[in-house]
């Protein structure tokens, strides 16, 4: 006898999953991580970093909701509970040289006079 799920978004291969193992993978299939936008480079050359906001979020489905669409919203959990690796919250930017003056030896001073008549 396989465990029919009610959960319309898994793939049939779970059916032959335990109602423990099915539970399990549902918990894990709840919680996923939400990226931020990167912010502007620390600086415009010579090797900075850019940053963003990484958040462990539980998804909801929202059953209040009359469309059709998979609707959803999202709470901020403990990292801890998201399964997958955490996406890179920094990232090198401006990697290029800066600018920079450069001098050489000091020349001769040459004078150029004029007589006014």
């Amino acid at each position: 006898m396989s465990f029919q799920t009610p959960h319309a978004k898994f793939p049939t291969q779970y059916n032959r999953l335990s109602q423990q193992q099915l539970g399990f993978l549902l918990f894990l299939s709840l919680y996923r991580w939400i990226t931020g936008e990167w912010q502007s480079c620390t600086v415009t050359c010579g090797g900075g970093v850019e940053r963003r906001r990484i958040y462990c979020v539980r998804e909801h489905d929202d059953d209040d909701d009359d469309d059709d669409d998979d609707s959803s919203f999202e709470d901020a959990v403990s990292d801890d509970l998201c399964s997958d690796v955490k996406p890179a919250s920094s990232r090198p930017c401006s990697q290029q040289s800066c600018p920079a003056w450069f001098t050489g030896a000091w020349s001769p001073v040459s004078y150029t006079h004029y007589r006014l008549v």
